[in-house]
């Protein structure tokens, strides 16, 4: 059963299984989640194989935690990925090869952690996570990615700070996402509520009040929606009118 499970995603020992129809796990190019990262996985693996050649003890591994597969319906599509993918080995090289992030040790191995379309195997991928941080060779020292502000987000990132593992999320914003709430998660992004600060700063410099109708998505447990009306109705409710206009949209699968 296990190597039924491990056939269709790479082979044995790939690091990916199928879960639930969908290839998730870690891996840096022994599955290739989508055609379109052929290109920068086999990249990230020659890489990899450089420092586990030379590292000569001064290795560690990052961890590229996010939704690599997609179905009809996902919070995220694979352009976006793919580019925060070359990013990501932009960053491992800079890192690896220039002093633009300080010393160059230790050298820094990338995978690719899957926790599937809509997130739902996330439980899956941080079990086999936390074991590596204890690997002598290159151990896991950082989580990035997480570029999704829903629940399964805040549950992986609460996991991964009980074991003392940094975070540095890409690109959530909802509001209590963020370090003093998640000890150890760090956001490059402002939260849903400076967003709507700057915009109430800018609406309070028009000469003409404007006026706007609340749209939002009934979808729960988005946390990205479920903050950034709480901000708008908050910070916004002298501008609009009427009252707020609901619908379901899509990104949970709903």
């Amino acid at each position: 059963v296990h190597l039924w499970k491990e056939l269709p995603c790479g082979g044995y020992g790939s690091g990916v299984r199928s879960v639930d129809g969908q290839c998730v796990g870690i891996t840096d190019a022994d599955h290739i989640f989508h055609e379109s990262y052929a290109e920068v996985q086999r990249l990230i693996a020659e890489e990899n194989d450089r420092v586990d050649a030379g590292a000569d003890g001064h290795a560690v591994t990052i961890a590229f935690l996010g939704t690599f597969t997609f179905g009809e319906v996902s919070p995220m599509d694979p352009d976006r990925m793919r580019r925060s993918l070359e990013g990501a080995y932009t960053a491992q090289m800079r890192a690896n090869h220039t002093h633009h992030f300080s010393d160059p040790k230790p050298q820094i191995r990338l995978v690719l952690a899957n926790i599937g379309g809509q997130q739902k195997q996330w439980e899956t991928v941080v079990d086999d996570l936390l074991p590596m941080t204890e690997d002598p060779e290159a151990p896991l020292v950082a989580v990035t990615g997480m570029g999704v502000s829903i629940d399964s987000t805040r549950q992986i990132a609460e996991r991964l700070s009980a074991e003392n593992v940094p975070m540095v999320s890409s690109a959530v914003t909802a509001d209590g996402l963020e370090h003093r709430e998640i000890p150890g998660l760090l956001r490059v992004a402002p939260s849903n509520t400076q967003y709507v600060r700057a915009l109430r700063a800018y609406m309070d410099g028009l000469t003409e009040k404007p006026r706007a109708t609340l749209v939002y998505d009934l979808n729960d447990p988005d946390l990205f929606v479920t903050t950034l009306r709480r901000a708008y109705e908050d910070r916004l409710s002298g501008f609009t009118v009427g009252h707020p206009q609901e619908y379901v949209g899509s990104t949970l699968g709903e």
